[in-house]
């Protein structure tokens, strides 16, 4: 009986020998990826998030289309910029009021001031518009860039007492 097993396992292992295997290649896996600076934060603390046109607009003011309030001041600060980032912009959207030249467009119905819209601009001369759609670069200093802008009531024709309201969105992108 042990014979009868030997030439058993001798038979077995001369044909798993004439076996061949099938092996197939190494793969390579390639891993990739980039690391980008971080964004800066926007500055909630000092930034102006609510803007006040005031609340004594007179009417006599905005009684001719393309008249428009005393502006007001206000700044958007993005601060915590990465060290590499030197440009900040702002891109602006919202409502456009087309009968107000792409101007916001302001809240009506109850209540509500008609015939109005909102006319942001930078505050400095020239005060271009920043109309939903625009852009405004600036330049980051010390790891925060300001923007400057202003904000008035812009007369669409003779304006009717009440409240205005409007909203303005600003997405930050980084260079």
């Amino acid at each position: 009986m042990k014979k009868q097993t030997q030439r058993t396992l001798l038979a077995l292992l001369v044909l798993g020998a004439g076996v061949n295997q099938a092996v197939a290649a190494p793969t390579q896996v390639n891993i990739t990826g980039v690391v980008v600076a971080s964004p800066c934060t926007v500055d909630t603390t000092n930034s102006d998030l609510n803007v006040n046109l005031g609340t004594s607009i007179q009417a006599k003011d905005l009684a001719t289309a393309g008249n428009t309030s005393t502006a007001v001041p206000f700044k958007l600060i993005v601060k915590d910029c990465p060290t590499a980032t030197t440009k900040v912009t702002a891109s602006f959207s919202g409502t456009a009021d087309t009968a107000a030249g792409g101007r916001y467009a302001t809240t009506s119905g109850t209540g509500m001031a008609d015939n109005v819209a909102v006319e942001v601009a930078q505050d400095v001369s020239p005060y271009t518009l920043q109309n939903p759609g625009s852009t405004m670069e600036t330049t980051v200093v010390g790891n925060t860039a300001t923007f400057a802008l202003r904000a008035s009531a812009y007369a669409k024709g003779v304006v009717t007492p009440g409240n205005i309201a409007s909203v303005m969105s600003v997405d930050f992108s980084y260079n």
